[in-house]
């Protein structure tokens, strides 16, 4: 198997869940750390050879990692590893505003002195990265989950933790460093001002203005999003 599949990785995570669990977590992180590129074939003799396990779990595996977006199944060419166009980008960045407005109106109403301090506190430290920093990324979602949490609620936070794992590679930083900090800055304003609808608004806004920054024209949509510049497009699977 090409040294950019499984092979990469050692072993199995995962103790006590079942075979395909493992794999499937196993060929997930592989997928999102772009350790497995898209359109890389996933044999799956290769993978049971490599993972110790019989070719049923492989299928399984493969059929759970379908459902999440990140392998495509094809008779003829049989499974690799799914890429992002723009058109499907939009529509994932779409769900994320409307689920992610709904984790932060939700958070509003439980977040604590000590929630909005340990936000406030990640905040800073991405305000004072620069642009092109390698913890940005990292930052970015650590501070979008550290809200989303407050929500609480497993179940959507398990849908959001899944779509930002449909982004081959994970989600990237795709806005301009200054302007995703400043509305990182007014959503958390709006929560530390317990206004529930304008942190909700300004959460779906922040992602949607996103979308012009991706490869290709974006889609018309409710919220408001400014022009793009030719120069600012990035490949799609972006995260704001």
């Amino acid at each position: 198997m090409p040294g950019s599949q499984a092979a990469a990785r050692p072993g199995l995570p995962g103790p006590g869940r079942s075979k395909a669990d493992q794999v499937a977590a196993a060929l997930r992180e592989l997928i999102v750390r772009g350790d497995i590129v898209p359109g890389a074939p996933l044999r799956q003799r290769h993978l049971a050879a490599r993972f110790g396990v019989s070719p049923t779990p492989v299928r399984e595996a493969l059929r759970q990692l379908e459902s999440e977006g990140l392998v495509r199944n094809d008779v003829n060419r049989g499974s690799t590893v799914a890429g992002l166009d723009t058109e499907t980008a939009a529509q994932r960045y779409q769900i994320r505003a409307e689920l992610e407005a709904l984790a932060v109106r939700l958070a509003a109403a439980k977040l604590t002195a000590a929630d909005l301090r340990d936000a406030r506190a990640i905040h800073l430290e991405l305000g004072a990265c620069r642009g092109g920093d390698a913890r940005i990324h990292g930052l970015n979602r650590r501070l979008h989950f550290r809200l989303y949490e407050c929500a609480g609620s497993p179940l959507l936070m398990s849908m959001l933790r899944l779509l930002w794992r449909s982004f081959p590679g994970g989600p990237r930083v795709v806005l301009p460093h200054q302007e995703s900090s400043a509305q990182h800055a007014a959503i958390l304003e709006a929560l530390e001002a317990g206004d529930a609808d304008l942190a909700a608004a300004r959460t779906r806004d922040h992602i949607l203005r996103a979308l012009p920054h991706l490869d290709g024209p974006a889609p018309k949509h409710a919220g408001q999003v400014r022009a793009g510049r030719r120069g600012d497009r990035h490949p799609p699977g972006g995260a704001s």
